[in-house]
């Protein structure tokens, strides 16, 4: 019971994290209209935890497709990386890694 209530009060502060920068990144002097945001997430798909990277992975996609454009993002594409940390430690430092090597400007997610 208590890793359930650990668990969602981390991941409601990384999101409340999310919405904070993704709203930031969006009031820049940029011209937003045809602007993409991307998301990097990084969360156990595979492995001990996936219940949680997925049910975790939901909640994103579920923020990505219904709520940050209608109430946040309006007028920008937003779209959501995921990468599997296997959960293990290791992996989740070679898939954050890989998102910021990336050329596109990622924000990124990791529980």
């Amino acid at each position: 019971m208590k890793a359930k209530k650990n668990f969602f009060i981390g991941s409601s502060v990384v999101l409340l994290l999310i919405f904070g920068v993704l709203l930031w990144n969006c009031t820049s002097k940029k011209d937003s209209e045809n602007q993409i945001v991307n998301i990097g997430v990084i969360y156990p798909l595979t492995g001990d935890a996936s219940f949680w990277g997925q049910n975790a992975k939901n909640g994103v996609q579920l923020a990505v497709e219904k709520f940050l454009p209608q109430n946040f993002l309006k007028g920008k594409q937003i779209q959501a990386i995921y990468e599997d940390s296997k959960s293990a430690s290791k992996d989740a430092v070679s898939a954050a890694n890989k998102l910021i090597s990336q050329d596109t400007n990622t924000t990124t997610l990791s529980r």
